[in-house]
């Protein structure tokens, strides 16, 4: 998470949460406002058991800030349920009060020097510069990173980001649009910049012996659950829960049998649509336009990736789809133009089928609504 997510974590940030038949999976609870122009809302990172003890040495020191800012004449108004997980021990950020917790944080988390008293620093070696060199050959890391062989590195939380994405996604387990959810991204481009290059990066994850006590093979399987969850949690509300139609391929298709009272048990009971789900049985994937059903991976590299959802068998639009069409139709005829005042005339033309491909799918939608708000 970002630095600023990190400090407003509190005490009871880091929760197990219970499983059916699954191990544990274990979260912090937290809140992000990169995802809203009105504050921060709440929201949660997938984590692990790995950092309990890491955990419960913040909490402790959370324990002692208390006691400590007593002793210093100072009381904050706050049980130690919401208490925060970084108070800040240092003077010089007495004057920096967090919006939330009304009082300075962090002011332990960015002191190397203090930490490397505590615990041995992390040094740069000639094996790092080669990973680095082999990561990305056109980037001179010691000069423009002011690295030195045999010094300590120098950690920021941005980079411990931009480090699990490239070795998620270089290891195969962790899907794109996980990683973008763990990370918070408004954009999947910015997901993918982050993981920039990640064929070239070592696949750790092939190189760790998995019952080694210093590594954690269910964190891996944590990512791949939580995709899975997601895909539950999307399904119940945008197909299972809506009690407008369904378009699209696969969403008509689901839409008649509902209609038929001939619903498949996937619908109609939960405990069904979660084995389903867990099973690989069905699936389901937001889209830009809606929803894609297809258990493999998509097959459509059609002119647009947007568009290529309308013709597909395997589609699941509802109302929501209708605004998200109408902008998608909105920018194709912004960019149709431009290639025509460019004097791309077939550049043109196939932005111009899609939209109006687009046109053709908003008529049915709009009358179907129409028809049904009216009843």
């Amino acid at each position: 998470m970002r630095r600023s997510e990190a400090l407003n974590l509190n005490y009871h940030s880091y929760q197990e949460v219970k499983r059916r038949n699954l191990p544990s999976a274990w979260i912090l609870k937290g809140t992000t406002s990169k995802f809203t122009q009105v504050g921060a809302i709440a929201t949660h990172w997938v984590s692990s058991i790995v950092i309990q003890e890491v955990i419960q040495t913040l909490q402790k020191l959370a324990e002692i800030h208390i006691t400590w800012n007593k002793k210093n004449g100072t009381t904050y108004e706050l049980s130690l349920e919401k208490y925060p997980l970084f108070p800040s021990f240092a003077v010089k950020h007495e004057k920096s009060f967090h919006p939330i917790f009304k009082m300075p944080l962090g002011g332990f988390m960015e002191d190397h020097s203090s930490i490397h008293r505590a615990i041995p620093p992390i040094l740069f070696t000639e094996e790092d510069l080669h990973e680095l060199n082999t990561f990305n050959p056109l980037i001179n890391w010691l000069e423009e990173y002011k690295l030195e062989i045999g010094q300590p590195w120098k950690f920021s939380p941005h980079q411990f980001r931009r480090s699990l994405t490239v070795y998620s996604a270089r290891s195969g387990l962790v899907k794109i649009p996980t990683l973008k959810h763990q990370l918070k991204h408004i954009t999947y481009d910015m997901t993918l910049y982050y993981g920039k290059n990640y064929m070239t990066a070592k696949d750790i994850t092939q190189k760790q012996n998995l019952t080694d006590d210093h590594y954690e093979s269910s964190l891996i399987k944590e990512y791949r659950n939580q995709t899975l969850y997601e895909q539950l949690s999307d399904f119940t509300k945008d197909v299972v829960q809506k009690d407008t139609p369904l378009f699209g391929g696969e969403g008509s298709r689901l839409q008649v049998l509902k209609d038929q009272n001939k619903a498949p048990l996937f619908l109609t009971d939960k405990k069904q649509t979660e084995k389903y789900i867990l099973e690989g049985k069905i699936a389901y994937r937001k889209t830009v336009l809606g929803g894609c059903s297809r258990v493999s991976g998509c097959n459509k590299l059609g002119f647009s990736y947007i568009t290529a959802c309308i013709p597909c068998s395997y589609s699941i639009f509802n109302e929501d789809s209708i605004d998200a069409l109408k902008l998608a139709r909105d920018a194709y005829s912004k960019i149709a133009q431009t290639k025509l005042n460019a004097d791309q005339p077939l550049l043109y033309e196939q932005y111009m089928q899609e939209v109006k491909a687009i046109d053709q799918l908003l008529v049915k939608l709009h009358k179907n609504y129409i028809e049904v708000k009216n009843v």
